[in-house]
């Protein structure tokens, strides 16, 4: 007798691993076997084969229906395995994880390969409906675009107040005006999507509606970029440039895009194609800091225009050490310059946001600058060399520069709001 045993203690053969845990076998197709032919007399076989077989022939029909319905019996099993099931089953597999006719609003809207996605992780995300991550999640599953949720909680960061340990991550001066008042604004969160002109907006308000507590106001904006740099490695929707040939590769990990090249000379990674080209009116937000304490600035180029290289833009430099801001141009257009004293501490995070549009007076753009919530810049008598572009951010070499977020709207920004349910 066999001292090998499984975990149910029923004994193994010695000389077998095959009711071992992890092992799998070969899969053998299932079959019933069964051929109406055979159920006829073998003597009447017999003389229809000595023929054309005309008996066998005229069984063909009912054996196919027969082998049609001994599918749908083998088939019934792959209605659990979620990996297996055919797409025209999901509308009832998607029913026994909770998406009832009631929430067909949502599902009715998914592609095969989405809805197949939301019944995999369904039982997570009503375990942990109502909160942020959760409400993130199914908008990931059903849009596949990139978001981000701020909400009262992540309004310390506005105010400073951070615990030990963690950094301080720069003010946003669109994020919240001071909670209180008539309009509760303590309540209100803000998910900022991007829509590229083909997002389901319908299908994004019935999500927030079902996922978010009942007591919970939410605005969503609708943005045309974004990225925090979740993924390690990942810098696929920017353009790599560097004046210097020499110039390393930006870093993508924790959450940051490092550009250090204090060997190399300059280097920036930038947004260049034909939509981003035509970007105007636009509102650009980025959190930066300079890592080396010396006077040299981390940028943020707008208003972009021409190839990795070869191009023409404004852009906004934070200087550490020297304590300033600078607005100005950079490629083979007229220069200009605007220089502001402000304190730029090295290794802090800074939000900068610049709003540019066209100025009341033809030729001229009117170009907002606000670090950390105060209004450092407000020109509106800036020459009007480019009309509209791409976004880019970088440095001119010898120090370490890091972005954890970039951020462009189009203005004005399309938004709904969603308010407590009745």
């Amino acid at each position: 007798m066999s001292e090998i045993y499984d975990v149910a203690f029923n004994p193994i053969d010695d000389d077998t691993i095959a009711q071992m845990i992890g092992f799998e076998g070969v899969v053998i197709e299932e079959t019933l076997g069964l051929d109406i032919y055979r159920f006829i007399l073998k003597s009447i076989r017999h003389e229809d084969q000595q023929g054309n077989l005309f008996l066998k022939r005229l069984l063909e029909g009912p054996q196919a229906l027969w082998e049609a319905t001994q599918q749908k019996i083998f088939d019934l099993k792959t209605l659990w395995d979620i990996t297996k099931i055919d797409d025209r089953w999901l509308q009832y597999q998607k029913q026994i994880v909770g998406w009832t006719p009631q929430l067909n609003g949502i599902t009715d809207r998914l592609t095969d390969d989405r809805l197949r996605r939301l019944i995999a992780s369904s039982v997570a995300l009503w375990k942990d409906r109502g909160n942020d991550d959760s409400l993130l999640d199914l908008l990931t599953i059903a849009t596949g675009v990139r978001m981000l949720i701020w909400n009262w909680f992540d309004f310390r960061w506005v105010l400073d107040e951070t615990y030990l340990g963690e950094q301080r991550q720069g003010a946003d001066s669109w994020l919240y005006s001071l909670p209180g008042g008539d309009d509760h604004a303590e309540y209100w969160n803000n998910l900022r999507i991007v829509d590229d002109g083909t997002l389901d907006r319908e299908l994004v308000k019935s999500i927030v509606k079902l996922m978010r507590p009942c007591s919970e106001r939410y605005e969503i904006s609708y943005i045309t970029f974004l990225d925090q740099f979740t993924a390690d490695g990942d810098y696929s929707q920017w353009t790599l440039w560097g004046f210097d040939p020499s110039a390393e590769l930006p870093i993508v990990e924790g959450g940051e895009i490092i550009l250090d090249d204090a060997v190399a000379g300059a280097q920036g990674v930038v947004i260049l194609d034909i939509d981003s080209q035509g970007w105007n009116n636009y509102t650009l937000y980025a959190r930066m800091k300079m890592g080396l304490d010396v006077p040299v600035p981390g940028a943020i180029g707008f208003y972009v225009q021409g190839e990795p290289g070869a191009f023409d833009g404004y852009y906004l430099a934070l200087y550490p050490q020297i304590d300033m801001v600078e607005l100005g141009t950079f490629g083979g257009g007229p220069l200009i310059q605007n220089v502001v004293p402000f304190p730029i501490e090295s290794e802090v995070y800074y939000g900068v946001r610049i709003e540019v549009t066209s100025a009341l007076t033809p030729g001229e753009l009117s170009i907002t600058v606000y670090v950390d919530e105060v209004k450092t810049i407000d020109q509106h008598d800036v020459p009007e060399l480019f009309s509209n572009g791409s976004i880019g951010i970088g440095h001119p070499g010898g120090q370490t520069s890091m972005y954890s977020e970039v951020e462009v709207m189009l203005l004005p920004m399309d938004s709904d709001k969603i308010e407590i349910n009745p």
